[in-house]
């Protein structure tokens, strides 16, 4: 019995099993991660602690101006030296879901202010 292939023959692909946070430069320091916030507006420090293996605390280094007219920043507490710690109604189901979140807030904030 003859097996004919119809079509283009399967071909193996590569899938890049690494976390975003990795893929965008997120480093693992003692206690969590540091890293950067992209957006096309900009780029700030930031730094994840890591409490356990499903919760951790998200922080922005000196927020741009545009944030402080935002209405979400009133999730942003100072924590000294420039550091905003950043608190989610819903906590981030994970890393990449939470740096995505403050992306995306910061990302808001500058269209917002573009817009008026």
């Amino acid at each position: 019995m003859a097996v004919h292939v119809v079509g283009p023959q399967a071909q193996r692909q590569k899938f890049n099993t690494a976390p975003d946070w990795m893929l965008k430069g997120w480093q693992h320091v003692e206690g969590g991660l540091k890293g950067v916030y992209r957006t096309k507006y900009g780029s700030w420090w930031g730094a994840i602690k890591t409490l356990s293996r499903t919760q951790w605390q998200f922080f922005l280094f000196n927020p741009p101006a545009q944030l402080h007219g935002h209405y979400k920043w009133g999730c942003f507490f100072p924590r000294g030296e420039n550091w905003f710690y950043v608190n989610f109604a819903k906590p981030p189901h994970g890393i990449d879901e939470g740096i995505a979140k403050i992306e995306s807030i910061i990302l808001e904030a500058f269209e917002e202010n573009y817009e008026r």
